[in-house]
């Protein structure tokens, strides 16, 4: 009989560790899978993970596992082994790596701050970046520069947290920081520093409803209310300030693109007129301050009209006035009021401009500055137009003091802003000094307008009886 003996090579298994694998902290943990492991001819009884190089500190919940779970990674490159044995002890081992990176990094967070105002004489701010902070790190330098602004401001101690700016003049600054963590990212803020003079607008359009004026206007609806409620300064904070109109017989449309200069298109575009004299009261006003007003009147036809604050007058035609407006300067309020005396056929007022805490300086393209019919017997060296005496009886001298030659026209004016008299005359450099006949002028008070080609001022004039 015979028999047959076969002998076989047992053919050892594949182990099959996985691809490698990349972590970030703070994920510190990930699952292994030696689920790919095979025996050609037999079957795997056994798997075992084990590290072969790397930081020492981890956790295998199972190293005998298809597919244990390593954990407490920290910071490096792990070299972990799978060794897997068949049925038959044959083995075989398979390598991954898992490198394991740092925590991305957050940026800093910098803070230069809120931003500030400072009125001068003060001309000096701290700049203060305390309040940046890192929220996975620390902050390991602060960094201020200067962006734009009128002039170069002094950083005392630009590379600190905070530091004193200096050298301040009027106008909107922007200082910069940087801060860098330590990782070396950066991040950056920026304040603005506005220094002020103390002046502040009130700007007030007047219409009926239609054509709002833009951004710094307050719109007052006069054919509904008479009254306008607390107005708006031009940088939208709230002011005490308000205006009462005694009467308004209507408002006028002047047209679109009606071309006035002094104020935007949609103020001058409406304006509202009264039959009868009028008074504007602006309340609510400082004492302690004094104010300009630009008052615009503008009509395509009208009839001259006069604005009076006290004893100072203004006589203006709006006829077509797209250039004009009617200025009064260093006003000092009297119980929180300012009341300005509208009178003339149709007085016409489109708005105004209230300015608070104004220089004392008129500005150079004001329509006419005014003085009061105060006693005077003799030229003023001092002043570009002197009317003298006056009062007077059968005439009067005027003076105009300028270096400019040219056409000067002298204009008598009643109360009502009717034309009296109009006297022209050719001048030369330096001083001009011409009497005018007015024995035929009504007695009481009228007012003397002198145009040049620089200037236009009125004084009021008083013819006294013989």
């Amino acid at each position: 009989d015979t028999i047959i003996v076969t002998v076989k090579v047992n053919q050892p298994p594949t182990a099959a560790a996985g691809s490698d694998i990349t972590l970030t902290l703070p994920t510190s943990s990930v699952q292994l899978n030696g689920s790919g492991s095979s025996d050609p001819d037999g079957s795997i009884t056994s798997y075992r993970w084990s590290r072969v190089s790397g930081p020492a500190l981890f956790t295998i919940n199972d190293s005998t596992a298809i597919k244990p779970t390593i954990s407490d990674l920290s910071t490096g490159i792990y070299v972990v082994a799978l060794t897997v044995t068949d049925n038959l002890g044959s083995s075989a081992s398979d390598t991954l790596i898992i490198t394991v990176y740092p925590p991305r990094n957050t940026p800093p967070i910098a803070n230069a701050g809120p931003d500030q105002t400072i009125i001068l004489p003060a001309s000096s701010v701290v700049l203060d970046g305390s309040a940046s902070k890192d929220n996975d790190g620390v902050i390991i330098s602060y960094h201020w520069s200067q962006i734009s602004g009128p002039s170069t401001g002094a950083l005392d101690t630009p590379d600190s947290m905070s530091t004193n700016a200096s050298g301040l003049v009027a106008g909107v600054y922007k200082f910069e920081l940087a801060v860098t963590d330590d990782s070396l990212a950066v991040s950056k803020d920026t304040i603005n520093i506005t220094v002020g003079t103390g002046t502040r607008l009130v700007q007030v359009n007047i219409y009926a409803g239609s054509f709002p004026a833009g951004t710094g206007w307050n719109n007052w609806n006069v054919s509904s209310k008479l009254s306008s409620g607390a107005l708006l300064y031009t940088d939208g904070g709230s002011s005490t300030i308000s205006g009462v109109l005694s009467a308004n017989d209507g408002v006028a449309d002047n047209g679109s693109g009606y071309p006035v200069t002094m104020c935007p298109t949609e103020v001058g575009r409406t304006t509202c007129y009264c039959w009868n004299p009028r008074t504007l009261t602006l309340s609510g006003l400082d004492g302690n301050k004094k104010y300009n007003i630009d008052l615009y009147a503008s009509r395509t036809s009208a009839y001259p009209g006069t604005f009076t604050i006290g004893s100072t007058t203004i006589v203006l035609d709006p006829t077509k006035n797209y250039t004009k407006k009617v200025t009064f300067t260093n006003i000092i309020p009297t119980n929180g009021q300012i009341a300005v005396a509208l009178y003339g056929n149709y007085n016409y007022l489109n708005g105004f401009t209230l300015t608070e805490n104004a220089s004392t300086g008129s500005s150079s393209n004001a329509l006419m500055t005014t003085t009061s019919a105060a006693s005077l017997l003799s030229p003023d060296s001092t002043t570009e137009l002197t009317v003298f005496p006056n009062p007077f009886r059968d005439q009067v001298q005027v003076q105009v003091r300028s270096e400019n030659a040219g056409k000067v026209i002298v204009t008598l004016i009643d109360g009502s802003g009717r034309t009296l008299k109009q006297f022209a005359f050719t001048k030369g450099p330096g001083t001009m000094i011409k009497t005018l006949p007015v024995q035929n002028l009504p007695n009481g008070a009228a007012y003397l307008r002198v145009q040049t080609d620089s200037w236009i001022k009125t004084i009021m004039i008083i013819k006294q009886h013989h």
